[in-house]
């Protein structure tokens, strides 16, 4: 009985909660603050990016309910760095990639929910909060009388966005558009050492079994055919080592745009080449599609690349440097690629003598 009277419960505040996240409505508010679920750096979440998880433990539940009923369905995540210091302590990045709820359900006594990242926030005054410490906050008298629950943890947030960004056509000196170019240029030439790289792999695996470490390139790829595209849409980022070297950058931009511009699961994407929702503007600081079009190709760029350049790559506020970040990196994946090819080359040309 007291287990259906939870399940019930949970049932029945799922059922009140909202339908899909409003990053715009709570980036609106007057006190900007944002529930933290911790993951470790490597998951962190690039804008386009989508996350599915299942919350059932009681702190999960109790932060999403207060996300859900007063932060209107946002959520942060907390990255945890690898330990660094003598006493094997963990630290956290002050950037977080910020989350938008797109669908969510009832399901074995939690609750499952799928996110799309729509930005990122910088961190402040991180605390550990009841849900009726927060609706005690929020002067919800009704509410606060509940029991306190588990601790979430939850802090003050600032969305990193440009604030009115657009693009002047007209001008000669863009370097914004320079570097777009460059970037795009050396995420093709990136990709196709890449594909060069898993075809390296497989001509070796035919002639001898590689192990997990050599058969694994330095950039993370795996090798094999790339997935069907339906499974690109249904497992998401989670495929970049595979469908990563068969995607153009356009390619990928659009499908961040696509991501990024739908609001619900069961909504269509936009037609190829529509203005992109007034909303994706408002929320990111854009003014025009084309400088929204350089902002999500400068997350995109970096999407296959280590993890501490993608969190840096949300830690810029500005797209050109974002762009230049980008381009500094994918310089060093390009060189560092080219050199495994040719190690490569010269074993597999030894083993066939």
């Amino acid at each position: 009985m007291r287990l259906l009277c939870l399940a019930l419960v949970v049932l029945r505040s799922v059922a009140l909660l909202l339908p899909v996240g409003d990053a715009n409505a709570w980036r609106r508010q007057a006190r900007r603050e944002v529930c933290l679920l911790p993951f470790p750096l490597c998951d962190g979440l690039l804008p386009g990016e989508t996350l599915q998880v299942h919350l059932w433990e009681p702190s999960q539940r109790a932060l999403f309910e207060t996300a859900s009923r007063q932060l209107h369905g946002c959520i942060g995540m907390l990255l945890e760095r690898p330990p660094s210091g003598a006493d094997g302590s963990p630290s956290y990045a002050a950037v977080a990639p910020l989350l938008e709820l797109r669908e969510h359900q009832p399901a074995s006594g939690g609750v499952w929910c799928s996110f799309t990242c729509v930005g990122a926030v910088r961190l402040s005054a991180v605390e550990l909060r009841t849900v009726a410490e927060q609706h005690a906050l929020d002067d919800d008298a009704a509410e606060s009388a509940d029991d306190d629950g588990e601790p979430f943890l939850i802090a003050q947030a600032v969305l990193l966005r440009e604030e009115g960004s657009s693009v002047d056509h007209d001008s000669a000196d863009d370097e914004e558009a320079f570097l777009s170019t460059e970037v795009s240029r050396l995420h093709d030439e990136v990709n196709a050492l890449r594909r060069r790289t898993l075809e390296l792999d497989r001509e070796l695996e035919q002639r001898a079994p590689l192990t997990a470490s050599e058969r694994v390139t330095s950039g993370g790829d795996r090798p094999g055919s790339p997935p069907p595209a339906s499974d690109r849409v249904r497992f998401g980022y989670r495929l970049g080592p595979l469908v990563g070297p068969y995607l153009s950058v356009d390619e990928l931009v659009r499908l961040r745009l696509d991501s990024l511009s739908v609001r619900g699961v069961d909504e269509a994407p936009p037609p190829p080449g529509s203005p992109a929702p007034n909303r994706l503007h408002e929320l990111v600081g854009t003014a025009d599609d084309e400088s929204l079009r350089r902002r999500v190709l400068s997350f995109a760029a970096v999407e296959a690349l280590h993890e501490h350049v993608r969190v840096g790559a949300l830690a810029h506020e500005d797209t050109a440097a974002r762009l230049q970040h980008a381009r500094a990196a994918l310089q060093a994946r390009k060189a560092a690629l080219a050199a495994e090819v040719s190690m490569r080359d010269v074993l597999a040309e030894a083993w066939s003598k």
